[in-house]
């Protein structure tokens, strides 16, 4: 199955500067960098997003990305072949941008999706880009893995990569190229020693500068 990239529309500069208790909301220095570079390196993040879903996506009709920001990876999955695919964050401001670009698809408060969630669980929930911003990650990462009866779709940037690349580009030099909200770091090894007791793993790849999982959660 082809899959078209998403492009997540009508974002004024305003949009772009929304901020939930001091962090930067939504994923716009990713997204919408002109650079050609991190273009490509995008393209190729949300392709292997794809691949690894695709021997699964047949047995997936209902979906939550957690984290979903403007929405553009909840339309990526839901493009992918998950009919029924919501998005959660915690802003309402994000979730009017992505409601706004993406007027046919379902985007709550993650508090609301919590409560759907426990009465019907989902086939498949997503974090992408999101464990690295929590204070308490493995806590969170339980949590909203209790929301799936069946699948999982985790990715995080992969360190100190992700920093050193930052800092070569001259991004955020004072903080050695650590992106605004990122309070947690983790590799391919660590992140898989974290997900271990909640997932079984079924697939790991590497898409450089991040690192995304695929598994199949333990009962």
């Amino acid at each position: 199955m082809s899959v078209k990239t998403s492009k997540c529309q009508f974002i004024s500069q305003n949009e772009k500067k929304i901020e939930k208790n001091g962090v930067p909301v939504g994923t716009w220095n990713k997204y919408e960098s002109r650079n050609p570079l991190q273009q490509l390196l995008i393209r190729r993040f949300e392709k292997s997003l794809v691949r690894l879903m695709m021997p699964y996506v047949s047995e997936i009709t209902s979906g939550l990305d957690f984290g979903c920001g403007q929405g553009r990876t909840t339309h990526l999955i839901h493009q992918s072949g998950v009919p029924g695919m919501n998005g959660c964050d915690i802003s309402d401001d994000i979730l009017a941008v992505a409601r706004k670009a993406y007027p046919d698809m379902e985007f709550v408060l993650c508090e609301e999706a919590y409560a759907t969630g426990a009465k019907e669980r989902y086939d498949l929930v997503s974090m992408i880009e999101v464990l690295e911003h929590l204070e308490e990650p493995a806590t969170e990462l339980k949590r909203v893995l209790s929301l799936t009866r069946r699948y999982a779709l985790i990715s995080v940037p992969d360190e100190p990569l992700f920093r050193t690349l930052n800092f070569c580009a001259g991004k955020y030099v004072r903080h050695f190229g650590n992106s605004p909200g990122h309070i947690q770091h983790w590799n391919k090894g660590s992140l898989t020693e974290l997900l271990k007791p909640y997932l079984r793993i079924l697939q790991v790849k590497k898409s450089l500068p991040w690192i995304i999982v695929f598994g199949e959660v333990k009962s």
